[in-house]
């Protein structure tokens, strides 16, 4: 309420030039003012006696007093609509504000929750991606094993293929010594 009131005091300067009490106190001046000149002139103008001159004067300050209270009474309802009329225009942008306030919020609600839900989404894919991290190390570390003992098979079938030929090549040579003197013998012979 407090700055309701300020808002129409500041209305009021911008429409009047001037706060309500500056108002107040030019026009209730200017009415004081207005009479007495009023009075002065018609006493001092007045061809007439002292009886009918006061009775002129009475006149003349309940004019000038009626006249006052209505100029009061006109700005009164002047000042009366204008806060009216500024009072229905706050309160239609309070409710526009409060408007823009709820759909802000509801706004940076749904942002929260997508964001809640794309973390949780994210959350979820470094699990899966983790758990396939680790079945692909796991099948990398069996693949090497694998290939480990399949070489050392074969480094073994390798080495047993060498001394096995060495054997056979040893053989041969052995046998090729015999033919050798089986043929020298039957040289001889002959």
């Amino acid at each position: 309420m407090e700055g309701d009131r300020d808002m129409l005091e500041d209305l009021r300067e911008i429409v009047f030039g001037k706060s309500k009490e500056e108002a107040a106190k030019e026009i209730a001046v200017g009415a004081v003012i207005g009479t007495f000149i009023g009075v002065a002139v018609g006493v001092l103008l007045a061809p007439q006696s002292g009886e009918k001159t006061r009775e002129d004067i009475k006149k003349k300050s309940e004019e000038v007093a009626k006249d006052v209270k209505d100029t009061l009474d006109e700005k009164l309802e002047e000042a009366k609509a204008l806060k009216e009329k500024a009072s229905v225009q706050i309160k239609s942008n309070i409710e526009g504000i409060k408007a823009n306030v709820d759909d802000m919020k509801d706004e940076k609600d749904e942002m929260v929750e997508d964001i809640k839900d794309g973390y949780e989404d994210v959350k979820e894919i470094a699990k899966d991606t983790k758990a396939d991290v680790e079945d692909n190390v796991e099948d990398i570390k069996d693949e090497a094993k694998n290939l480990k003992d399949n070489t050392k098979d074969a480094s073994k079938k390798q080495e047993d293929g060498v001394e096995d030929l060495e054997l056979k090549t040893e053989n041969l040579k052995e046998a090729s010594d015999n033919v050798k003197e089986a043929w020298r013998e039957v040289e001889k012979k002959n």
